[in-house]
């Protein structure tokens, strides 16, 4: 358990050694407050034991394409992460405070086998010791309509029974990891 995982993460256009992780510890990402929701995300990664992180949100939610098309400030440098990784912290970031948030594009070493492989194998603990976990289902205009209809089922119109409809054609509900994040830990659904 005392061995040490080179962690590398894309700044910038390179590779830049980042971080050594002890095994059984993990990254979270500290997310500075906007009121502005189309402003940068600034943000810092640091590793943390898992029994003793500050409370944090773990965002569950679909990768879709793996490239790296939208920008962080991370740690002070321009950082390229996947535009799904992106809308989610946009989503999730606070108005007013800081905010950790665990989340696996930015969170795991993507371009490292031994990362991924020591950081999936504690990932349900990662999940089960997380404040809270958020299922992003992504930006959506009537979002807040369908997750309506779900508190109050009573609700039958038409118009919220398609809402409900369209929440479950989610790629989100499709994913093989759902069952594990979602039984970890108190479970907060964000959709738009």
């Amino acid at each position: 358990m005392g061995s040490t995982i080179k962690a590398y993460l894309r700044i910038g256009s390179s590779a830049a050694l980042f971080s050594t992780i002890p095994s059984r510890r993990f990254r979270l990402l500290e997310v500075e407050p906007s009121l502005a929701s189309d402003a940068d995300i600034n943000c810092r990664l640091a590793w943390h034991n898992l029994t003793t992180a500050p409370p944090y949100t773990a965002i569950s939610y679909v990768w879709g394409s793996s490239e790296l098309t939208s920008t962080i400030i991370l740690n002070g440098e321009e950082t390229k992460t996947t535009s799904s990784a992106h809308a989610a912290l946009k989503g999730l970031r606070s108005a007013w405070r800081n905010k950790y948030f665990w989340i696996d594009a930015i969170c795991i070493d993507q371009n490292n086998d031994t990362d991924k492989g020591e950081q999936i194998s504690i990932m349900a603990d990662i999940y089960r010791n997380a404040k809270q976990v958020t299922i992003w289902l992504g930006p959506e205009e009537n979002g807040a309509l369908a997750l309506s209809l779900v508190r109050r089922l009573f609700i039958r119109t038409r118009l919220t029974w398609e809402a409900f409809g369209r929440l479950l054609q989610n790629p989100w509900f499709h994913r093989s990891w759902v069952v594990q994040e979602v039984m970890s830990s108190k479970v907060i659904v964000q959709y738009g």
